[in-house]
């Protein structure tokens, strides 16, 4: 059996639970695929070989009760009912998606050196010691909640001091007079020795924007990429405010953005239909030491943000991103070009675990966001 994939949507308030499974060939090739599902396992039948989805310590299955069948190339999908799941799934889990703030691992008065993550050129000059480190206000926050009097000129108060680091979603805002070998490009910060993309200047070139994963040092944990993507998601989710009812009737909008190394601006759209939707899904298949044609499927339990995702680049003439730009309600989060390209990778494999009759939707894409 060529099964490389398979996610379940626990639906415990319908009693149900859609089953998504993806292939490593084409199924119209195939000229027999059987699936028969128990109490406690659904099985994949292909000519001689037999792979066993164990569900036991998750859920019970009401069979038979298999509908909705879709055989689509690499994919198929089914729904069944199921017995209603608690205790094992309790209506209100502990590990739903909560955005952490995260503060930088770094000591006040502290000599910090910073490098460059790719060369290992040292960014920082030799006598900077951090006194104050604060948050910076995002685009979303009205400055007034951090400044009793800000004067005549708020930018004066928002530039960091040569010993203040300013910091926000995996990044840090630095004063220019306590970094060496940058090199500075229409408003981009790149690194002297080897020219990786470091960030951008603000404030007319008096202070710059670092991505931290640039950095060889760990200014945040956990520094993991796929953790990073996490940690977005849920900032987002708490930007737009949305509670743990969101819908499918209900969704919010959202716009991701970088700049990459060539200077052009991506975003991402996103609608975002559910979140901490309960999710089954693989991590191995294994098969039987004494007999190749059995495998055994094993699933995991976790979380997802179910979204609608589009790409643009800076040059398209797309009306949806132009209108989606101007409009004041849609909450956009700047991000890393390594950062974007994780979540642009994540979100283009996961919409692969669909077949393409659910997959497309309005010029949009399905995927989904695990956690």
């Amino acid at each position: 059996m060529s099964l490389k994939c398979v996610t379940l949507e626990v639906r415990k308030n319908l009693r149900c639970a859609n089953v998504f499974l993806e292939f490593d060939h084409s199924l119209t090739e195939t000229e027999f695929v059987k699936i028969q599902i128990d109490e406690n396992s659904i099985k994949l039948r292909e000519y001689s070989t037999e792979t066993t989805i164990a569900l036991q310590g998750h859920l019970t299955i009401q069979a038979p009760s298999l509908s909705s069948l879709v055989v689509e190339e690499n994919n198929a999908s089914f729904r069944m009912n199921i017995d209603t799941p608690s205790p094992l799934w309790p209506i209100k889990n502990d590990n739903d998606q909560k955005f952490t703030k995260q503060i930088p691992d770094v000591t006040p008065l502290a000599k910090v050196t910073l490098t460059c993550s790719r060369c290992q050129s040292i960014l920082t000059k030799d006598d900077v010691q951090f006194e104050r480190i604060l948050e910076f206000p995002s685009g979303t926050i009205d400055v007034g909640e951090f400044f009793c009097h800000h004067g005549p000129d708020l930018n004066s108060v928002l530039i960091p001091k040569r010993n203040d680091m300013f910091y926000g979603l995996f990044f840090v805002i630095l004063n220019a007079e306590c970094l060496k070998g940058i090199r500075i490009k229409e408003n981009n910060a790149f690194c002297g020795r080897c020219l990786m993309h470091l960030g951008e200047t603000l404030f007319d070139n008096k202070a710059l924007k670092i991505w931290t994963d640039t950095l060889k040092e760990a200014i945040f944990k956990p520094r993991d990429i796929e953790s990073m993507v996490s940690q977005l998601m849920a900032r987002i989710l708490d930007e737009c405010s949305i509670g743990n009812n969101l819908h499918i009737m209900q969704f919010s909008k959202a716009i991701v953005e970088a700049i990459m190394p060539t200077r052009k601006k991506k975003y991402i759209l996103l609608n975002i239909l559910e979140r901490n939707l309960d999710i089954l899904r693989n991590q191995t298949i294994s098969t039987d030491g004494f007999n190749n044609n059995t495998g055994m499927v094993k699933l995991d339990k976790c979380k997802a943000n179910k979204v609608l995702y589009q790409f643009h680049n800076e040059d398209d003439k797309s009306s949806m991103l132009k209108s989606w730009l101007q409009d004041i309600s849609v909450h956009t989060t700047k991000i890393s070009p390594t950062l974007f390209s994780a979540l642009q990778r994540r979100l283009e494999r996961n919409s692969k675990l669909l077949p393409e009759v659910y997959r497309y939707s309005n010029e949009f894409i399905l995927s989904y966001v695990f956690y």
